[in-house]
């Protein structure tokens, strides 16, 4: 019951005090060639089952969970992958996508972080939002995604700078 009384605001207090701690008190840092790497990534979670929390996050029914309602929601991370520290969290309707969560995230790693991503986050506006904030980042994508990335695959060379252009729907999301 005191539960349900308890502010959303409040972890997010308790959670920014934690990772302000650690960081002004921790002896050693870890860092790879200077950065701190940021993963980012997003999942689905299932909430149990109240008015409240399915009029905030949407339900949907299903013949078998608490008579037939469930009430799903979109989970999304930033996390210092070196030292086991979250950075931020959101939680939001399960019709938000992921893409939109990480734009959620983009202000809190900082000119030393290093964001490292899945390749469900290979889309245009995110990179270019990456790019405008100069912000480091490392996208996993697939190999066959785009052709030139299966021409890099194809050739001898150990590294090469790829230039991939916006989509038309890319451009109108990035105006």
């Amino acid at each position: 019951m005191y539960r349900s009384k308890l502010k959303p605001s409040l972890f997010r207090h308790l959670d920014t005090l934690q990772r302000d701690f650690y960081y002004s008190l921790a002896s050693h840092i870890e860092k790879w060639k200077g950065f701190r790497l940021v993963g980012i990534d997003g999942s689905t979670v299932q909430l149990p089952y109240s008015k409240e929390l399915a009029e905030d996050f949407g339900h949907f029914g299903t013949r078998t969970e608490n008579n037939g309602k469930v009430v799903p929601a979109r989970i999304s991370r930033a996390y210092d992958v070196l030292n086991g520290i979250g950075i931020d969290a959101r939680i939001e309707h399960y019709r938000t996508g992921e893409l939109s969560l990480c734009e959620r995230h983009l202000p809190c790693p900082g000119p030393l972080d290093l964001l490292i991503m899945d390749r469900a986050y290979a889309a245009f506006w995110p990179t270019a939002a990456l790019h405008h904030q100069k912000k480091g980042f490392s996208i996993r994508v697939k190999a066959n995604r785009w052709k030139p990335t299966r021409q890099f695959l194809s050739s001898k060379k150990k590294e090469q700078l790829i230039e991939v252009g916006p989509s038309n729907e890319a451009v109108k999301r990035c105006r």
